[in-house]
């Protein structure tokens, strides 16, 4: 069964293009993969971005000011109730011996709570600027002045 040239020459053109066809196909195939797991990992980053984005803190207020508002007071009242002396008699039997938990802190890390402070009252205006500048557009540049001025002086005025 000897195979004339031209017999092999056939077989080899037929098995050069069976392969190219099927170099085709896979490169194809391989191009939908990486499409496919390219556009997975562009939605996973769009997930992560937008849960991040409903997570902080600034978007959180701007969606729910009241509610950040309402979380804020009663934070306050239980910091604040904390840190206060008692005033039943209970409590001033037991807590008479000694400066109130309040006032030790206060004593302990006073620089560290004049920061946290300033840091509040330095959202608070930011905050209210930026609103301020939303709907006030035409007076930006005042507002930026105003709420520069007022941090200024108030985060660097010394304690009294």
């Amino acid at each position: 069964m000897d195979k004339t040239t031209e017999q092999l020459k056939a077989e080899i053109a037929q098995t050069k293009a069976e392969l190219i066809e099927k170099a085709g196909e896979f490169e194809n195939r391989l191009r939908e993969d990486v499409t496919n797991a390219k556009d997975k990992v562009e939605g996973a980053i769009h997930n992560v971005k937008s849960v991040a984005e409903g997570l902080s803190l600034k978007r959180l207020i701007e969606k729910r000011p009241l509610l950040m508002l309402g979380g804020s007071v009663v934070a306050g009242v239980v910091v604040g109730s904390l840190l206060a002396p008692k005033s039943s008699a209970r409590s001033r039997a037991t807590f008479d011996e000694g400066p109130s938990l309040g006032k030790r802190v206060q004593d302990k890390f006073p620089d560290e709570i004049r920061i946290l402070k300033s840091m509040a009252f330095t959202y608070l205006v930011n905050m209210m600027a930026d609103k301020a500048k939303t709907a006030y557009p035409d007076f930006a540049q005042k507002i930026n002045e105003f709420e520069e001025k007022i941090t200024t002086t108030v985060v660097n005025k010394p304690e009294s």
